[in-house]
């Protein structure tokens, strides 16, 4: 019997023309209308023996979301067969927690490592790796700078490590891990030798050059959706990290080593992903690990080439700052007297030897020339702050100046009162006296000259003071002054003993010398350590700048990691 079907294109939902169907029944009429692409809305019997043929509609396309979720699902399933299950990507990510957690067990600040710390789990280092420790090359590949460069480094590994690792293989995904990080240690070795280099940061910018010279030389077997997904993440992650590399304590040597070496391993285990291009694997595995050999053995011979002496200029330097460490030690705990003591005594001693030693050093490494003579003119400004800052430290008797009471109270000045009576009572009877006939050794007369030499001591200071300022005339008093009263004192003591007539005045005028000798010499030593201290100040200000221009040069290290 025949049927006329009416129904709408399921695509567009646009009214399609009737369909005339010739069939049994009315379901089958339907079922004929469906076959053709239509959604039947209605099926009406007809007595017409003529059929409206309804053309065949095309099958509906896919949508490009479909596209890309068929394209990457297919793309999965090779993988998978490839390398069925991802073992090497997770024993690399335990060995580094497992690293990390046993330097935490036992010690070692979680959050902020020290030099020493990382160096003794194997950092790499290049006084250390260039003198018979190349281990460090390797083992730097695990020893992470904090839990929060482990966890960064770990979560961009994870991002592709699965996916690289199913396309290279186990083998060939850890040797392109190795290679590429040995490959980050060695440029930074031989670009800065003097910095700590630690991290899985070079291997895993390896990890992502080899994904990208896998996108180029396998883009015609990877599907187009893939490919361009996969190649924009790679670009934006190594473009934002060479960046971020750029910020100070970062190694972007290691990071563009390790990227550049990773590429190569790419383009050496590159293959398509037909099962006999994969049978012919092992070939190029062993080139690989062969590569990785090389480059290692020579990546040292040409470090050591360009900085020969660097360990001894290392040493050098650690003596340097060990002594340095001591100085910063011991100005929070000792005196004066103690401080400066360890100055001369120890620390000024070795000081001086490790300059000597580090300017007789030859061959420098070329890179450092500069390096060693700034440090060479830091460690002699260093030592003249230190000199100065000894004497500054000695002038003990600058304190009695510094210290003087403003007003003096009632005590000090009735002595002096007392004493000024005493020695003026005392030339005025050494200027009446007469001699006594029956005294043959002239001591009156000496006395008498002697008081004379005094009052003229009393003169002449009154007089300078009036006249020079403050630093000139504390010069007069070291030059002149000083050393004249030093000779009456001793004149004195070579007139002893004295009658019992001569001795009270000779007593007085002694306790005025003790007096003024009691003032000068303070007021002396102050000017000295106004002196020194102001030329401490100023070595310490230039050693301070010296130190501070030699951080900022490439390959400078002043100190060593502590």
């Amino acid at each position: 019997m025949p049927y006329f079907v009416y129904g709408t294109d399921p695509k567009t939902g646009d009214t399609v023309s009737r369909f005339f169907a010739t069939a049994a029944t009315e379901a089958d009429a339907r079922q004929q209308a469906e076959r053709q692409g239509v959604r039947v809305t209605a099926v009406v019997p007809s007595h017409s023996t003529s059929a409206i043929v309804l053309p065949e509609l095309p099958p509906p396309q896919p949508t490009e979301a479909e596209v890309i979720r068929d394209e990457t699902a297919a793309f999965d399933r090779t993988l998978e067969a490839i390398t069925p299950r991802v073992v090497v990507t997770y024993w690399l990510i335990g060995a580094n927690a497992l690293v990390f957690l046993l330097m935490t067990a036992l010690g070692v600040n979680p959050l902020a490592p020290s030099g020493a710390d990382l160096l003794r789990w194997g950092a790499e280092y290049g006084p250390r790796t260039t003198d018979g420790e190349s281990w460090r090359l390797f083992s730097s590949l695990f020893v992470h700078i904090g839990i929060t460069h482990l966890v960064y480094n770990m979560i961009a590994f994870l991002y592709v490590a699965r996916t690289v690792e199913r396309m290279l293989g186990h083998v060939g995904f850890l040797l392109t891990y190795l290679v590429a990080g040995l490959a980050g240690g060695l440029w930074a070795l031989i670009y800065n030798p003097t910095q700590i280099h630690a991290g899985a940061s070079g291997a895993i910018f390896g990890i992502y050059g080899a994904l990208l010279a896998l996108l180029l030389r396998d883009r015609k077997t990877i599907p187009p959706h893939v490919l361009k997904q996969l190649r924009s993440f790679v670009i934006v992650f190594i473009i934002y990290n060479l960046v971020n590399s750029l910020r100070p304590q970062i190694s972007m040597t290691a990071h563009v080593g390790g990227m550049v070496g990773g590429f190569l391993c790419g383009l050496v285990l590159a293959t398509t992903f037909a099962a006999p291009a994969r049978a012919g694997r092992t070939p190029r595995h062993l080139a690989l690990a062969l590569g990785g050999v090389v480059l290692c053995v020579g990546g040292i011979a040409v470090a050591d080439a360009r900085y020969p002496n660097l360990n001894p200029l290392i040493t050098l330097l650690d003596r340097g700052y060990t002594a340095m460490a001591k100085f910063n030690a011991a100005q929070k705990k000792l005196s004066d007297a103690d401080f400066a003591t360890l100055i001369e005594h120890d620390l000024l001693p070795e000081w001086k030897a490790t300059h000597a030693a580090l300017t007789q050093l030859a061959p420098v490494p070329p890179g450092l020339q500069t390096n060693v003579e700034a440090i060479a003119n830091y460690m002699v400004l260093r030592q003249q702050h230190w000199e100065a800052l000894t004497n500054v430290l000695r002038q003990a008797k600058a304190g009695a100046w510094i210290n003087q009471p403003v007003r003096m109270d009632t005590e000090e000045m009735d002595r002096r009162v007392n004493l000024q009576l005493a020695y003026t009572h005392a030339a005025v009877d050494l200027d009446f006296a007469k001699p006594n006939p029956s005294d043959h050794s002239g001591k009156l007369q000496r006395l008498q000259q002697l008081a004379g030499r005094v009052k003229a001591l009393d003169d002449r200071e009154h007089t300078e003071n009036m006249r020079l300022d403050f630093d000139k005339f504390s010069a007069f008093l070291e030059n002149d002054q000083l050393p004249e009263l030093h000779n009456i004192q001793q004149a004195f003591a070579d007139l002893s003993p004295l009658s019992h007539e001569l001795e009270p005045d000779a007593a007085a005028m002694l306790d005025h010398l003790r007096d003024k000798q009691g003032e000068w010499e303070p007021r002396v030593a102050y000017s000295h350590y106004e002196h020194w201290r102001d030329e401490a100040d100023k070595k310490r200000s230039q050693a301070n700048d010296a130190a501070r221009a030699i951080r900022d040069m490439r390959g400078a290290r002043l100190l060593a990691p502590n």
